[in-house]
């Protein structure tokens, strides 16, 4: 696995020694990131795509618990471990209750104990992503789909609407013909009727006018 390939993990914690014993721990598995508080660590996830967050609770600028409980909404993929450095039963369940916090651990338990929940952590987020990846190209191509389906739907109601029109087009097309003929029929009797009974002739260079006079 390359440096790129790795999944990325943000180390929270006030203590230096703590930051750096967990980021040689975690450096041969995860690209590391790591900072002394709350604040810090909130800009860090703004800008950065992490999996993993491992966060000491007794902070100066605002606990651990805090914190994750804060971030939650805005980092739904985001696996979030909370370390202790003592057994404290009542924030053990604030952490799991209230700040819905994915591992709590306590400092006293073996490192590899530590890497290893960090990868079930990692491999967790990713299987989120996928999933919401899949969801959202999911909702795409049903989204696609009706509007195709939309676009059927209209395309076939102006058919019906022109197939159950044509009837009545045609026929008025063929009243429009017949009456047009019935008029010329009428329009050619009466000339023939002006000239053969009257004299009058509409055709010759001369107007009704003359003939009256």
């Amino acid at each position: 696995m390359t440096h790129h390939d790795r999944p990325r993990i943000l180390v929270v914690d006030d203590e230096v020694s703590i930051r750096e014993m967990m980021a040689q721990l975690l450096k041969p598995y995860f690209t590391v990131d790591c900072c002394p508080g709350a604040l810090e660590a909130e800009d860090l996830l703004l800008h950065h795509d992490y999996c993993v967050l491992l966060c000491d609770d007794r902070m100066p600028q605002e606990t651990g618990l805090d914190f994750m409980g804060r971030i939650r909404s805005r980092h739904p993929h985001l696996q979030r471990i909370l370390l202790s450095g003592a057994a404290d039963k009542e924030r053990l369940s604030l952490a799991i209750n209230s700040a819905r916090v994915d591992h709590y651990l306590n400092k006293a338990v073996p490192l590899e104990d530590i890497v290893r929940v960090c990868l079930v952590a990692a491999q967790a987020s990713l299987s989120l992503r996928r999933a919401a990846a899949e969801a959202h190209e999911k909702q795409m191509a049903a989204h696609t789909l009706t509007r195709w389906e939309r676009w059927q739907a209209e395309t076939h109601r102006a058919v019906r609407i022109m197939t159950e029109s044509l009837p009545m087009l045609l026929a008025g097309v063929i009243i429009i013909g017949v009456v047009v003929a019935v008029v010329g029929i009428l329009v050619l009797s009466l000339l023939y009727f002006l000239k053969t009974v009257l004299g009058i002739d509409f055709f010759e260079n001369r107007h009704i006018s003359d003939f009256l006079r």
